[in-house]
């Protein structure tokens, strides 16, 4: 059974004992059927998604496959059973996207785009993407992102994080 399946992915992922396969599972999977079977076994979905999105991130030639997914169905998601808006996944997809464009290129008009966004998504995955690179084009993306005026519901600036500025360094 495919929901028998996705059950033991998800308790790999909370064992921390999981491997390729159980990640793109998991990603794959409908977000209804992972928050449903961790409601049953008392696990928080959020985690568990993270989680796997955090292994995907450290080992991102094993993922390219899951960047879609990832960059559309996970970075979009809007609220999450048992939280609200999924700050930390977001910042997760971001980093994978980040980790990604690194590995197999992004050109800099696409940065650009990204940095003069509306959607403080997409100036969150910019920041990622840059967030290591020193070249004279992304310090001046970081310039134009270092004042980013988004906040989460707790007061952090997200996208300002994304490239290494963080409030208590100030």
């Amino acid at each position: 059974m495919p929901d028998n399946d996705l059950e033991n992915v998800i308790q790999n992922i909370d064992d921390d004992s999981f491997e390729v396969d159980d990640v793109n599972t998991l990603i794959m999977a409908s977000v209804s059927d992972i928050e449903n079977i961790c409601e049953d076994k008392g696990l928080e979905p959020d985690y568990i998604i993270e989680s796997a999105i955090e292994r995907a991130t450290d080992q991102v030639s094993d993922y390219k496959n899951l960047f879609d997914s990832i960059s559309t169905k996970w970075l979009g998601l809007e609220v999450i059973q048992g939280g609200g808006v999924p700050y930390e996944l977001k910042i997760r997809c971001a980093q994978f996207m980040g980790n990604y464009s690194n590995e197999f290129g992004i050109d800099e008009i696409k940065l650009k785009k990204l940095a003069e966004s509306d959607n403080w998504t997409d100036r969150l995955v910019c920041g990622w993407i840059i967030r290591d690179n020193n070249s004279s084009f992304a310090k001046e993306i970081k310039a134009q992102l270092e004042n980013d005026k988004f906040q989460d519901d707790n007061g952090f600036f997200l996208v300002r994080e994304s490239i290494g500025i963080h409030e208590d360094d100030a």
